[in-house]
Order: structure tokens, then sequence, then C-alpha cells
């Protein structure tokens, strides 16, 4: 149930221009398919709050640049990965609740995100 409300307040979320002042984070997709990939933006500090969502797909072996958020949105509060693979379709979805968790560090201190997919499912290294 928790998920599903999750699910309809980042589905309801204002997508955000990009602004010059925000965050910037590099994503590189080491899969064999494209990825699409939803950023889902804090709004100030709280994880509670979406300031909304940033959305780009990136082809196989692509890698881009991305900025989001602006001065006082800078913080990401989670995020959406979907791939078509083998006649099916997958989708990952994180959502950060609370300040401090290990996801929140891992996608709030770090610069570089690299997609993989094996097994039916995806990871990502983040890194600096």
């Amino acid at each position: 149930m928790f998920v599903m409300a999750a699910i309809l307040l980042l589905a309801s979320a204002p997508m955000l221009p990009v602004q010059a002042a925000g965050g910037a984070k590099t994503f590189v997709n080491r899969t064999s398919s494209p990825v699409s990939v939803s950023l889902f933006v804090r709004e100030g500090d709280n994880p509670a709050n979406l300031a909304g969502t940033v959305s780009f797909d990136l082809k196989a072996g692509e890698t881009k640049n991305i900025q989001y958020g602006n001065a006082t949105n800078i913080y990401l509060s989670g995020y959406s990965l979907s791939t078509a693979f083998n006649g099916a379709t997958f989708s990952q979805n994180a959502t950060i609740t609370v300040r401090g968790s290990s996801l929140d560090n891992q996608w709030n201190t770090n610069s570089v995100f690299e997609i993989n997919f094996a097994q039916s499912s995806f990871t990502v290294n983040a890194h600096n």
C-alpha cells in the first residue's frame, strides 16, 4: 500500500525545468538495452516533500550529464529505472524516506551512477 501511495504521489509531481543552480549527476548505461530513468527531486531537505521529476532516456552504452532541481532543491528522493530486454519489460523504483539512510547517502553524496542489468535486475554503482 505504501508503494502505491508513493507511485501516485510521484505521478502527480510536476516536471521540473532544468535550472543552472541545481544539482548535476552523470549517468552511464552499462546495459545492452536502452534504459528510461526518472529522478525524483526533493523539495528542501525533507524526503517526504517532492519538488518534481526529471526523466530521460539512455541508449545502450550512453553517458549523460543530467541537471536537476534549483538552488534550494538540490537533493534526490528516489528514482525509477525501466528497460525492455528479451521480450519483457523490467522496472525498479526506490524512494528515500529517511535522511541519512544508505540510499539517501548513495544518491546525494555521489556524482556518477553506472546502471547495470543482470539476471532480470538492475544494480546501480555510485561513485565520485
